[in-house]
């Protein structure tokens, strides 16, 4: 569902770090702010490093934030990735705002994604979950999953839930194979009294 309260275009720029013109420009429909994403072209001619996020107020044109990426912290991506991959409209928490997942890594079977949370009372966007591996989302119990795909089968799962303006992990499951018994351990953890605790185990025959 597209709401009210996000932006009708979404701009995302591969600029080079002298200033020169951008690389290319790609867009996508959400409803009422302008994402500007920065990045500094790499050694490889495809590759950008985001260096900055730039948010506009699309009615007036006026930045309402600037989020600096941590040089350390910064995605290396092919810069003709689609938009659709960069940047995902979402809403995990349910409350009638447009969130967004936002590119910060991409591999041959995971893609790594970091969630923006829109905040109706300053009108700007924090971090509300990083390194999430496949992000799934489940909006009426305001959930999002993370499965990382390991090969040969092997996962990584991280379930998620939001209470108290935060989301939370809930719960892990990990599925490891086993070449002594040619199949899957299964390992699932849940939050209990505050701590994370085994709560299951046991094996799966591969398909």
């Amino acid at each position: 569902m597209i709401t009210r309260l996000f932006t009708r275009c979404l701009w995302l720029l591969c600029l080079l770090t002298n200033g020169l013109q951008a690389q290319h420009t790609q867009s996508v429909s959400l409803p009422r702010y302008r994402f500007r994403f920065e990045a500094a072209q790499l050694a490889t001619a495809d590759n950008c490093s985001f260096s900055r996020i730039t948010v506009f107020n699309r009615q007036s044109g006026a930045v309402v934030q600037r989020i600096v990426v941590d040089p350390e912290n910064a995605s290396s991506l092919n810069c003709q990735l689609p938009v659709s991959m960069l940047l995902q409209s979402t809403d995990p928490n349910n409350d009638a705002f447009q969130d967004a997942f936002v590119l910060s890594f991409s591999a041959a079977t995971n893609q790594i994604y970091d969630l923006w949370l829109f905040q109706p009372g300053s009108r700007r966007f924090r971090r509300g979950l990083t390194s999430l591996s496949n992000p799934s989302v489940n909006q009426s119990r305001r959930e999002v999953t993370s499965t990382h795909q390991n090969g040969l089968g092997s996962s990584e799962q991280s379930l998620y839930r939001y209470k108290a303006s935060r989301f939370y992990l809930y719960e892990t499951k990990s599925r490891d194979f086993d070449e002594q018994i040619r199949a899957f351990r299964v390992v699932v953890k849940r939050l209990v009294n505050g701590r994370m605790q085994v709560v299951r185990r046991y094996t799966e025959q591969p398909q």
